[in-house]
């Protein structure tokens, strides 16, 4: 076979050429999949109290609309939180009074006499 006879593509070559377009395809494709069901990061209480500049007695107070997840057994269960569905459920606050609610700054130590 002369060297012109090589640089020719042929059909098997076309077909793996495709073949690897679409295993990237499929690989970009199951990328998005997994990252898509990573766990969230779950906050603490502290970690959301400082996120939304409030304290953490405000948190506990509103765990259940914040869409906190108990750990453990009973009321006493410790209390996580997926940033982001925080983030939606805050966002589908009702508005009170024609502006949206917002939480309580976080109070300031006060000064001794």
């Amino acid at each position: 076979m002369s060297g012109a006879e090589h640089d020719a593509p042929t059909p098997l070559d076309v077909g793996l050429a495709a073949d690897g377009e679409l295993a990237e395809a499929i690989a970009r494709r199951v990328a998005e999949l997994v990252a898509a069901r990573v766990a969230p990061r779950l906050l603490t209480v502290e970690q959301v109290a400082e996120m939304l500049q409030v304290r953490s007695e405000w948190v506990y107070e509103h765990a259940d609309e914040l869409g906190a997840l108990r750990l453990g057994g009973g009321r006493r269960g410790r209390l996580r939180f997926d940033a982001e569905q925080m983030r939606e459920r805050l966002r589908a606050r009702p508005a009170v009074g024609g502006a949206a609610r917002s939480a309580p700054a976080r109070a300031r130590p006060r000064r001794a006499p």
